[in-house]
């Protein structure tokens, strides 16, 4: 593992499989696409700091007749110095959905948050959901190792039907009071 100073400019796609978050490191030993677990909960933006890579590879994926060759950087925990919300990245074309990547043994929890006008997600559903983390409290640190669709669950849920507001900066969802 290698801590590297940087910046993590962060786009938001709406996908086959809902929205998403894409990442690019631009760091003092090279850019990657970032790959971290926990990428679901930002909103799209600029954030500085120090980022810990676990791994780094490339990786080639289909663009029409050809391939692209992308340098990845797989991130295992980031300390954020400033986060910018209003500065977007430039956003390359053909980006694939992480889930659309995952294995096929990721569980995906059938709770549907966004179609959820008015009605109410019973207390089964999210202990489900939630597992260890629930009851939530005034402060909630999701786990990004349980996977990308039940992560993305989680955070649906603290931003949509919780009252949470993110902290990117910290990593921790507040409840709004």
């Amino acid at each position: 593992m290698v801590t590297v100073k940087g910046r993590m400019g962060v786009n938001v796609i709406n996908g086959r499989n809902g929205q998403f978050s894409v990442a690019t490191l631009y760091s003092e030993i090279g850019d990657f696409v970032l790959r971290y677990e926990g990428l679901d909960q930002y909103d799209a933006g600029t954030y500085e700091g120090e980022f810990v890579i676990r791994d780094m590879c490339l990786k080639a994926r289909p663009f029409g007749v050809s391939q692209i060759i992308e340098p990845l950087a797989f991130i295992e925990d980031l300390m954020l110095k400033t986060a910018d919300e209003s500065l977007q990245e430039p956003l390359p074309d053909a980006i694939p959905d992480p889930v659309a990547d995952a294995s096929k043994s990721d569980l995906v929890i059938p709770l549907d948050i966004k179609g959820k006008s008015g009605g109410t997600i019973s207390e089964v559903e999210l202990k489900q959901l939630f597992g260890s983390l629930w009851s939530l409290g005034d402060k909630v640190k999701l786990d990004p190792t349980i996977g990308r669709p039940i992560f993305r669950a989680q955070k649906d849920y603290l931003n949509l039907v919780g009252g949470y507001e993110f902290d990117p900066t910290t990593q921790i969802w507040d409840k709004l009071h």
